[in-house]
Formats: C-alpha cells, structure tokens, sequence
C-alpha cells in the first residue's frame, strides 16, 4: 500500500487510495463481515444481467458488529484501513465502499424477500461505516455503484435514495462511480 501510495504521489495525485490493494473483492470483503449472510453455501445468481456467479446467500438480518475498514484490525481481515491510510500520506485520501444496490445485485437473498428491503438495510449499515471511516480523517468516501447502469427502474424507484441514504450526513465529501457504461 505504501509503494502505490508513493506512485501516486510521484505523479502528482491529489487524492490518493490504497488501490483496494488487499481488498480480494469490491463487494464481498464487506460483506463478509456482517452478520446475516452465508458463504459456505452459495447459490447462483446472474450479475448485473451480464454473468452468473456463485454467491454468498442473506439468511437473516444483516448487522455490522464492528468496523470493517476503519482500524488496524482491517488487515486481519484482508483490507487496509482508514487510519493507516490517512497516516501514510500528506494527500487527501479516498477510501471506496461498495453501494447499496450493488451490494444488493451480488447475493442471493434468502431472507428479506424483495431487494429494496435488503439495499435499505445496507445503506444504513453503510452509514455507520462510513462515519467512522470519516472519522478518521478521510476526505473522500466514494460508493461504487455498477449496479446503477443497470437497473435503471430500480435505480429511480430507490436506489438513488438508498445511496442517498448511505452518504447522508457524512463530514467529507462522497463521491458515486457508476462503471460498466
């Protein structure tokens, strides 16, 4: 993480990241912190109407009970955290979050039953991260929703007050990438 950190810098990157170096996927590093989500048994959905892939299954309500990416015990679960990225570097620091709607789009939901229901559980689980990401010193939080190139009802329906909702009254500034155009 430092040496990207120092790439970065030396091409002269305002707002630096830790790359998502030690992160093994967008999405499910997240989540495979909560509670309320199996991923011994997989079942197989398509993806963002583009690929089907095994994934991790909701069996019951989904709750964070610690930060995921805020502190150092981030790394013993695969990711690097705020604090350390903040301390690291004099730039400006960006730290990326999967989005509701995407974090929706990459289980099977076995539990809530309907997907607006799911993506507002994750919003506010998102919230809390969030906050205390910013906590640290951050100064920007981006949610990374591909899912919105997608579904574009679901997107006017909730989605976008969903994501809404999980930025809602963060002291940094948030930022949406919107991929796969």
């Amino acid at each position: 993480v430092r040496l990207v950190l120092r790439d970065q810098e030396r091409a002269g990157i305002d707002i630096v990241t830790d790359g998502e170096q030690t992160r093994r996927h967008f999405v499910t590093t997240f989540i495979e912190q909560l509670d309320g989500v199996d991923f011994a048994n997989r079942r197989t959905v398509r993806i963002r109407n583009r690929y089907d892939a095994d994934v991790p299954v909701v069996t019951g309500p989904v709750a964070r009970r610690h930060p995921v990416f805020v502190d150092d015990a981030a790394f013993l679960r695969g990711a690097t955290d705020a604090r350390f990225l903040r301390s690291a570097t004099d730039r400006r620091v960006k730290v990326t979050l999967p989005g509701p709607m995407t974090m929706v789009d990459t289980l099977y939901d076995a539990h809530y039953r309907s997907r607006e229901k799911l993506a507002w559980a994750f919003a506010e689980i998102l919230n809390a991260e969030a906050r205390e990401i910013a906590a640290t010193g951050v100064d920007v939080i981006q949610f990374d929703e591909p899912a919105f190139n997608v579904f574009f009802d679901e997107v006017r329906d909730w989605g976008v007050r969903t994501l809404e909702r999980a930025a809602q009254g963060l002291p940094c500034t948030t930022a949406v990438h919107i991929c796969y155009g």
